[in-house]
């Protein structure tokens, strides 16, 4: 998420991404996505909500203005966190963050924006040394999987199946509890939130262990 901010901050002051024309931006974020392979796509879009540049082809019109990410960095006027969705142009799951570029009077002009793709945050998921029979889930603010281990091809994109667990996320009522998932085992979980502001979006990390592992 931090290097997500990053990058877009950067791409919102670069010429040839905040005020290029369609085919020299699609040029400068193509080479960018061929050196970033974390990202299915970057790209801007205009106030409107309409795909300017994309490193990734595509023909026609996309109108993107309902996409939650350009929503809560247009009114936030700042770095939002998207939520679950499949792309318009990539096809593929992915979490989106955007970045709003502002003219002379504040006001947005554009969203540049970068889409995470979920199968390399699946691959991170899997390489969490964690004890046997743990989870862990990555979920976006509506309580949609984004990334679980295990069994990813199973979740990802699916609402989280311990119910209970994200009213927790949702109520902040404490950072640790006990609960059955949904596979029957009785496991501590624990979260903490990447982002602190609702309005610009959230991701949470929760990791389920298994309590006779835990004792």
């Amino acid at each position: 998420v931090d290097s997500a901010r990053q990058l877009l901050a950067v791409l919102a002051e670069v010429s040839e991404v905040a005020n290029g024309d369609a085919a020299t931006c699609n040029r400068f974020v193509e080479g960018l996505t061929n050196r970033y392979s974390v990202y299915g796509n970057l790209g801007r879009i205009d106030a409107e909500g309409n795909l300017v540049c994309s490193a990734i082809g595509f023909s026609g019109t996309r109108h993107l203005a309902d996409r939650s990410y350009f929503r809560r960095a247009k009114s936030s006027k700042s770095f939002a966190i998207g939520d679950y969705q499949v792309g318009r142009v990539t096809e593929r799951g992915s979490v989106n963050f955007g970045y709003p570029i502002l003219n002379h009077s504040r006001e947005v002009s554009a969203v540049v924006f970068a889409a995470l793709d979920l199968v390399w945050l699946t691959q991170l998921t899997g390489e969490a040394r964690l004890p046997e029979g743990a989870s862990l889930s990555i979920l976006d603010s509506q309580g949609t999987i984004l990334a679980r281990f295990p069994d990813p091809e199973k979740w990802s994109g699916k609402p989280v199946p311990d119910a209970p667990l994200f009213q927790i996320l949702q109520l902040r009522e404490q950072a640790i509890k006990e609960l059955v998932g949904v596979d029957g085992v009785k496991r501590l979980y624990a979260f903490t939130t990447l982002s602190g502001k609702p309005q610009t979006g959230q991701m949470y990390v929760v990791v389920g262990i298994p309590k006779e592992i835990a004792f």
